[in-house]
């Protein structure tokens, strides 16, 4: 094991929430270093479909959708800051999206939540809009569409893209990034953290475990418990086409070189990477439904992973009521809330506490989570 390195904040996991949360410690002028794994592990962040979404986050959980919106609204200038600074172009796009329906129960259903979602936290501009309406503007939208919820706040962004931005704007700030390391032990030492992974160990006056799946595990060893397990999500991805989909919506993107991604399963399957041809087909179909165009278009490429989910879908934020100063993070909307993650979480654990945007969100909120954890597939 080589010499002790020490920093104001360790970072464990290297994902889209861990690097967002780096980078806004970075920013402040903190020393940070970041310790992240290897290839074999449950990386959410590799198959996420990079939705800045808003519409049905809060929906009874005023709380969260503050936080969402918040988010939202912080991401262009979170956005154009991390172009400036790497030189990478993320794909961020703003301005709104759909929530494409295609029976009279999806109506009722998208409808009645985005009426809720209203109710209880203000109009944010969600509308319905019917399918003729759609198609004078849209001419690309199928005739079997019958509406859409269309929101003012949702955006996307090329997932991958913006991990590579948050990685490269890391290396660029000065952050020590240790990848393929797995962290063994964690501990409380001289008012601070040591972290050891067997190669090296670092101590930090402040730690952050964001490693996804495997942060149940590390976390206990700070004092605290979370709840978690995983959702598989599945990505279909096309050929090369002409750009047209100029519009956010929830089933299909179009990145700037022309791909099309699809991804929208939400199978509670245990730890099972592998694909299901049969999802992969009622994802297909609902997408050339949509957008006939992609009938053409030939599946190049198709993976599952693994989200991380908790058991209300709401993030968890907390600190170690035994070892203050070592923090958790998770959320199943990690792309969405990188902006706060960067520009309020960060700042506020390193002046010692939780933010009150993210107080809410505590561990022990949960009873019986395991019923949660499986046995739904759609």
């Amino acid at each position: 094991m080589g010499a002790v390195r020490s920093y104001d904040l360790v970072v464990v996991g290297g994902g889209i929430i861990g690097a967002s949360v780096a980078w806004g410690a970075l920013r402040t002028g903190a020393s940070v270093a970041v310790i992240d794994g290897d290839d074999g592990d449950f990386r959410a962040s590799v198959g996420n479909f990079g939705l800045l979404w808003v519409q049905g986050k809060g929906v009874g959980a005023p709380h969260y959708a503050a936080l969402t919106q918040a988010s939202a609204r912080a991401w262009p200038e979170f956005s154009a800051e991390l172009g400036e600074r790497t030189g990478v172009d993320i794909g961020y796009r703003g301005g709104g999206g759909f929530q494409f329906i295609l029976s009279p129960a999806e109506k009722d259903r998208h409808v009645s939540q985005a009426e809720r979602l209203q109710a209880e936290s203000g109009d944010i501009g969600m509308r319905f809009v019917d399918g003729d309406t759609l198609r004078r503007e849209y001419p690309f939208i199928g005739p079997e569409v019958l509406g859409a919820i269309r929101g003012t706040l949702d955006g996307d962004v090329n997932p991958l893209a913006l991990l590579s931005a948050l990685h490269r704007v890391l290396q660029l700030g000065g952050a020590t990034f240790f990848r393929g390391d797995k962290v063994r032990v964690i501990r409380p030492e001289g008012g601070g953290f040591a972290v050891d992974t067997g190669e090296r160990r670092v101590t930090a006056g402040r730690l952050v475990i964001a490693a996804g799946l495997a942060g149940a595990d590390l976390a206990r060893q700070a004092g605290i418990d979370l709840a978690l397990f995983p959702q598989r999500g599945q990505v279909m991805v096309t050929e090369r086409a002409r750009p047209f989909l100029s519009i956010v919506n929830s089933s299909v993107r179009q990145n700037a070189e022309g791909t099309l991604m699809m991804g929208s399963t939400q199978e509670n399957v245990g730890f099972d990477k592998s694909v299901a041809p049969a999802s992969l087909a009622r994802m297909a179909r609902r997408a050339a439904t949509i957008f006939p165009d992609l009938a053409r278009l030939r599946i190049v490429r198709f993976w599952a992973c693994l989200r991380v989910m908790t058991p209300d879908g709401l993030p968890i934020y907390a600190q170690s009521s035994r070892h203050p100063g070592a923090y958790a993070v998770t959320a199943h909307g990690g792309v969405t809330l990188a902006a706060v993650n960067a520009g309020v979480f960060a700042p506020a654990i390193l002046e010692g506490g939780l933010p009150p945007a993210m107080a809410g969100f505590p561990p022990d909120r949960f009873g019986d989570w395991q019923s949660h954890a499986g046995g739904t597939e759609h």
